[in-house]
């Protein structure tokens, strides 16, 4: 009998030589997304072939679950994003289902910087389609703070904190619920509806409530309709002791952002908002068009106060 050659027959070469780059290429594959130090690789060459432009710090974690970061910023000509203490966890899988799964999404602080642009811009046009390819869903989503800054401002220009909300997208829409946000001015709940496809449809209702400086409760409803180069704002106020209801037009692809406003108000007692001033009930109504370099043109309607000076 002769002896059988020893070492791997030349099926099995050849198997081995095909699977050979399979394997290296699934390590990489596991490097770069379920390793700390691979996705700290991938931000630097991220950060390199953008020239700065999108930076990430601090990475820990994979991309096969839960990561953070401490820093993302991303530049641009028109503004400046920048976020600190970022946390995420997810569900990868739902990704063999063209689905985008977040579990959690944090925060701390959000950013925005709106640059000076020296050159004259075209006028703002909408794309053909928001629609995403991929279904998207993000369950909880927390912002410690968001702060936008003007061109040219060291300070920020308005600012929102303690932001609770989820987030979904599909084919047809996306939708966000806003279960909560603190303004400088009071605590705003709500919920929006954007259509995918043009001429993307807005449904939107929105509620503020905050108190006047005598601490009395003021709430405000908005419902927000139409699409979004023409929308609808249906105000209703109600609160110490004052009522006010209203509609206004924005366009906010227009040269004239604020296109009408019309509004009508009873029972506002001064006293009530400014120190030291006298007891006068306002009530009223007004009616103004917006035109060009931020002016309003209309009819400002009637006023008629009533004075409680000893009361």
């Amino acid at each position: 009998m002769e002896k059988e050659n020893a070492g791997l027959s030349l099926r099995s070469k050849i198997v081995l030589g095909l699977l050979t780059p399979c394997f290296l290429v699934a390590g990489l594959g596991y490097y770069l997304l379920g390793t700390t130090s691979g996705m700290t690789w991938m931000a630097g060459v991220m950060d390199r072939h953008t020239r700065g432009a999108f930076k990430v710090d601090g990475l820990t974690g994979s991309l096969f679950g839960g990561f953070t970061a401490q820093h993302l910023a991303f530049n641009s000509e028109t503004q400046r994003f920048d976020a600190r203490g970022i946390e995420v966890d997810w569900q990868p899988r739902a990704l063999l289902s063209q689905e985008l799964h977040l579990l959690r999404v944090s925060v701390q602080q959000i950013d925005l910087h709106a640059e000076q642009v020296s050159t004259a811009t075209t006028a703002p046009m909408l794309p053909a389609s928001l629609q995403l390819p991929l279904e998207v869903t993000a369950a909880k989503v927390h912002v410690g703070s968001f702060r936008w800054f003007a061109a040219g401002s060291t300070q920020p220009d308005f600012v929102v904190s303690e932001v609770d909300a989820s987030l979904s997208s599909d084919s047809r829409q996306h939708r966000v619920n806003l279960m909560n946000a603190q303004l400088p001015f009071g605590e705003m709940a709500g919920d929006l509806t954007l259509a995918s496809a043009s001429p993307f449809a807005v449904n939107s209702h929105i509620t503020l409530d905050t108190t006047t400086p005598r601490s009395e409760k003021l709430q405000v409803q908005a419902d927000v309709q139409g699409e979004l180069r023409n929308l609808e704002i249906k105000l209703k106020a109600e609160g110490a002791g004052a009522h006010a209801h209203g509609t206004i037009l924005l366009s906010p692809l227009d040269d004239v952002l604020l296109q009408r406003i019309q509004m009508q108000f009873k029972g506002i007692d001064v006293a009530r908002w400014l120190e030291k001033a006298p007891q006068t009930r306002l009530s009223g109504r007004l009616d103004a068009r917006g035109q060009q370099g931020d002016r309003m043109e209309g009819d400002g309607g009637s006023v008629r106060p009533e004075w409680h000076p000893y009361r």
